[in-house]
């Protein structure tokens, strides 16, 4: 719990908060992650289906069960767009994709949607040959990764962030085989990510650092996607300054939950996870981003997730590369039939387009009205001051 004072202490930062460890470490856990993943062996799949066209190349593992059309967007918007985010999210979380569950046609229809899009947006493709497909194959599946790269001007061998959000959903749920549409978990990470993608091309002149947009396959397996992308990665990983994840963005924080009550402002908050290489650099740069975004950070070391049990797809990452896991955490809709898009807080998905926008280009600038510290008095709890 928060230290029993009028003031936060002044060892503590002003843009993070101090919630109880183990208690957060089990919540973001539950949320975002899923239980340790079985040993499994990726490999790829024997059947390779290849699409290509509008300057995308996707190798799949079969055919996808329709080609998605793609949302109608404002690409001439500025800053993140809440109309595009929705109409990713309302794409993605259709029904008629019955979830996108792991290996499914309709996941590979998403799959095919993310390669063209990204294709769209002036993003090459990170794997070999220029393609944006990565299939791979456990004991009884199959999947595909899709990631492109923006690279930096000038060339030469620039600094890498990887951005990643897993793509999957849950598909059929319930005890009645309800469709479970995942628009939190995770078509708004997707979503976040492919808006960050749209922005950050139309100022690449700004970057300091090659970016790797990276959607995993099979995260709901155990992380399946994510493993076999840090096994077989399309880029030098001695080159990767940061990963960042994206998971379940798009509800207050802690939606719902008893310790909602601590935290300050849960409708401009964000949990993370941060890795333990370079872990101080890593949380100083968010707590740069947090304050240039305008949001109160809420987090916890990922020794303290994986004694929890649970991992997510920066899991893979952090023995190689500092990794960060940004999360809004759980919710009643937690891996059910409520978790639709109607209940997704498109503001905080903006948020969260703009927290990665700070991490990746780290200007420090705001658009956002300056925030109040949070602090704690034992006798109201939480508050600004």
């Amino acid at each position: 719990m928060p230290r029993p004072t009028s003031r936060r202490p002044p060892s503590a930062r002003p843009s993070r908060g101090s919630l109880a460890l183990g208690a957060l470490a089990s919540i973001l856990a539950i949320a975002c992650g899923v239980g340790r993943p079985l040993p499994l062996s990726t490999r790829p799949p024997a059947g390779q289906v290849s699409e290509s066209g509008e300057g995308c190349s996707c190798t799949l593992t079969r055919r996808p069960s329709t080609r998605l059309a793609p949302p109608e967007l404002d690409r001439a918007a500025r800053g993140p767009s809440r109309a595009n985010l929705r109409a990713w999210v309302s794409r993605l979380a259709d029904p008629a994709l019955a979830g996108r569950a792991s290996g499914s046609r309709e996941e590979r229809g998403a799959a095919l949607l993310l390669a063209r899009t990204l294709a769209a947006f002036g993003v090459r493709g990170a794997f070999e040959d220029g393609g944006f497909c990565q299939p791979f194959a456990w004991p009884g599946g199959s999947d595909q990764n899709v990631a492109g790269v923006l690279r930096r001007p000038g060339g030469g061998e620039a600094p890498i962030v990887i951005l990643g959000a897993h793509y999957d959903g849950q598909g059929r749920c319930g005890a009645h085989g309800a469709v479970c549409p995942s628009a939190d978990d995770n078509a708004s990470g997707v979503a976040a990510l492919l808006e960050a993608a749209r922005l950050l091309a139309t100022r690449r002149e700004r970057l300091r650092v090659d970016v790797v947009f990276a959607f995993f396959g099979a995260e709901e397996r155990g992380i399946v996607g994510s493993s076999h992308f840090v096994r077989s990665p399309p880029v030098p990983l001695r080159r990767v300054e940061r990963m960042v994840n994206l998971d379940m963005v798009g509800r207050p924080l802690l939606d719902g939950q008893a310790l909602r009550l601590l935290v300050c402002d849960p409708e401009g908050a964000f949990g993370y996870v941060v890795g333990t290489r370079d872990q101080g650099a890593s949380e100083a740069a968010l707590e740069r981003a947090g304050s240039a975004a305008g949001l109160e950070l809420y987090g916890m070391p990922e020794s303290a997730l994986l004694a929890a049990g649970f991992v997510s797809d920066s899991v893979p990452f952090s023995a190689h590369v500092p990794t960060l896991f940004l999360s809004t955490s759980i919710h009643d809709d937690y891996h059910g039939p409520g978790d639709t898009v109607s209940r997704v807080d498109f503001a905080q998905v903006e948020r969260a387009v703009r927290l990665v926008l700070a991490l990746v280009e780290g200007d420090g600038r705001s658009s956002f009205p300056a925030r109040a510290p949070c602090d704690y008095a034992p006798e109201r709890g939480l508050a600004n001051e």
